[in-house]
C-alpha cells in the first residue's frame, strides 16, 4: 500500500512533464498566443511572409550636429526725426505691431500753430494772386481801346508771376509744416515685437534719440557656425532641420541662405544662415536651436534598410539574407559588421556582398533554412 502510494506521489510530482507532449503543447500554446508559428514534431517549418531588400552601395550623407542662435533680419532702434517732448508712448515691451503702426507720438502743438499761420498766408496770397490776375487781364484787355501803355501791360503781367511765385512758396512752406508734424510720430518700420521701450510720457528727446527697440517678427533666420573643412561641400541651396531647445519635440524646415565665407580665425568656423519658415509665432529673435546638417559626399559604401539589424544579448549585429534553395528562397543568418547609419539606412562594413536580398520585416522570428515568401521588394 505504500508503495501504490509512492509511486502515485511520484507520478503526482513528476507533474505535467510525465505526459507525453504536454511540454511541446504548453510551447504551443504560448507560440499561438505570441502569434509565432511553431511546426509540429517532424513537420516541415512554415513558410514566413517577409518584405526583402537589396543590399546595395550608398553615397555617404554626413549629418553634423551644429548649434545656433536664432536672429531677425530686421532689428532696429527706432528714434524720433525732430526734437520734441513725449505726449503719449501707444505700445510697451513684448506688444506685437504691424508694419506702419503708431508707436510714440510728440506734442505737435507749436507746429499745428504754425501750419495754421502757414494756411492763412497761403490764403492771403491766393487772395493777392486772383487781384493780379484780375488786373493783368483788364490791361490786355482795355489797352488798345483805352490808350493804356505796352509798359503797364507787362508791369501787369511781370506782378501776375511774383505772385505767383510767392503763392506757390508759400504752399512749399504749408507742405513743410504738415512733414514737420507727421514726423512727431514714430511708426513701426516692419512687423515686429516691441523689446524695449526707451522713453516715457512727459520726457524731452532730442533728434536720434533711441525711443523703442523693435525686433522683426519675419524673415527669421539661424546662424550657424560650421567648422571649416565642410565649407567646399555645403550646397547653397540645402535644406536643414532645426529643433528650438524651447520646444524640442518640434521641427521646423529651414534652408542655407547664405554661406559667408569669412572665417573666423580663432575658432576655424564660418556662419551659415539659415532661413526659417514664416508664420510661426512662437519662433522670436535670440532662442536657441539644434540643427542637422546634410552634406552628401563622394565616397559609397555598402548600406541595408535599417529594420534588416538584429543585435542580440551580446551585442553582435545579424541580418537575414534569402538564397534559392530548389527555386524558392530560404532564410540564412550573417554576423555582419555596421558602422555609419543615414537616411534609414546602416553602412556594412564586413559580413554581405552587394546584391543580397535581405529581411526587413518579419525577421523577428526566422530560424536558419526556413523557407521565406516575398510579399513586398522594396
Amino acid at each position: 500500500m505504500r508503495s501504490a502510494e509512492r509511486g502515485i506521489m511520484t507520478r503526482v510530482d513528476r507533474g505535467p512533464e510525465a505526459v507525453p507532449g504536454f511540454r511541446y503543447t504548453a510551447w504551443v500554446a504560448i507560440a499561438v498566443c505570441l502569434g509565432v508559428a511553431i511546426p509540429w514534431p517532424g513537420q516541415a517549418d512554415p513558410v514566413v511572409p517577409v518584405e526583402v531588400a537589396r543590399a546595395q552601395l550608398t553615397p555617404v550623407v554626413l549629418e553634423i550636429p551644429l548649434t545656433g542662435t536664432v536672429t531677425a533680419r530686421d532689428h532696429a532702434s527706432l528714434s524720433s526725426r525732430v526734437s520734441g517732448l513725449v505726449s503719449a508712448v501707444h505700445v510697451t515691451a513684448g506688444d506685437r505691431v504691424d508694419k506702419g503702426a503708431l508707436l510714440l507720438s510728440l506734442d505737435p502743438t507749436l507746429e499745428k500753430l504754425a501750419l495754421m499761420e502757414a494756411k492763412a498766408a497761403s490764403a492771403e496770397a491766393q487772395a493777392t494772386l486772383d487781384e493780379a490776375r484780375r488786373r493783368r487781364d483788364e490791361a490786355r484787355r482795355l489797352g488798345p481801346k483805352k490808350g493804356i501803355p505796352e509798359t503797364e501791360i507787362r508791369a501787369a503781367e511781370a506782378e501776375l508771376k511774383i505772385e505767383e511765385a510767392k503763392l506757390e512758396r508759400l504752399h512749399t512752406a504749408e507742405r513743410y509744416k504738415h512733414e514737420l508734424i507727421a514726423r512727431h510720430d514714430v511708426y513701426a518700420p516692419f512687423p515686429g515685437v516691441v523689446a524695449r521701450r526707451l522713453a516715457e510720457e512727459g520726457e524731452w528727446v532730442d533728434t536720434g534719440t533711441p525711443v523703442l527697440e523693435l525686433v522683426g517678427t519675419e524673415n527669421l533666420r539661424l546662424d550657424l557656425r560650421v567648422p571649416q573643412e565642410h565649407y567646399p561641400y555645403i550646397d547653397s541651396n540645402a535644406r536643414v532641420s532645426v529643433r528650438l531647445d524651447a520646444m524640442p519635440s518640434r521641427s521646423i524646415d529651414g534652408r542655407i541662405s547664405a554661406k559667408v565665407p569669412l572665417s573666423d580665425s580663432s575658432s576655424r568656423t564660418f556662419l551659415l544662415r539659415v532661413q526659417l519658415a514664416d508664420g510661426d509665432q512662437d519662433v522670436t529673435s535670440g532662442m536657441s536651436a539644434q540643427a542637422r546638417l546634410r552634406i552628401p559626399g563622394t565616397e559609397r559604401v555598402l548600406t541595408v534598410p535599417r529594420d534588416a539589424i538584429l543585435r542580440d544579448p551580446y551585442g553582435a549585429s545579424r541580418v537575414w539574407a534569402l538564397k534559392d534553395v530548389d527555386g524558392a528562397p530560404v532564410a540564412t543568418q550573417h554576423t555582419v559588421e555596421v558602422g555609419r547609419s543615414f537616411d534609414g539606412n546602416t553602412e556594412l562594413r564586413d559580413g554581405l556582398e552587394p546584391g543580397a536580398r535581405v529581411v526587413i520585416r518579419g525577421n523577428e522570428t526566422l530560424r536558419e533554412g526556413q523557407p521565406v515568401r516575398i510579399v513586398k521588394a522594396h
